[in-house]
């Protein structure tokens, strides 16, 4: 009986350190040349069926928003802030507010 519960641990450590990370959105990134030396970043998002990316505007307490982080540099200087389109906003009961979201695809500029 000791061996066998010995393979199954085995067995099943072996299976799980193996596995991978999960991830229903894909990320792509692609700039526009505006000239003047100037870029339009697009961040699009292809989300599976049955999931959802949060809008960057989420209130506090409740799911965790979506967020874009610019490290600092010389080489370049943001303008403005990343815009979002228009987000399907439904009441949920889990975080008892409404929270906005997207699905199947959206692009942040």
């Amino acid at each position: 009986m000791r061996k066998y519960l010995i393979l199954l641990c085995t067995v099943f450590f072996y299976n799980t350190s193996f596995s991978q990370m999960y991830d229903p959105v894909k990320w792509k990134l692609t700039s526009k040349d505006l000239g003047n030396n100037e870029f339009l970043l697009e961040f699009t998002a292809n989300i599976e069926k049955n999931w959802h990316v949060y809008s960057q505007f989420i209130e506090e307490g409740g799911a965790i928003p979506t967020a874009f982080t610019f490290n600092e540099s010389d080489g370049y200087s943001k303008i403005g802030n990343v815009k979002e389109p228009k987000a399907h906003t439904e009441f949920d009961k889990s975080f008892e507010m409404e929270l906005a979201w997207f699905e199947n695809k959206v692009t942040f500029t």
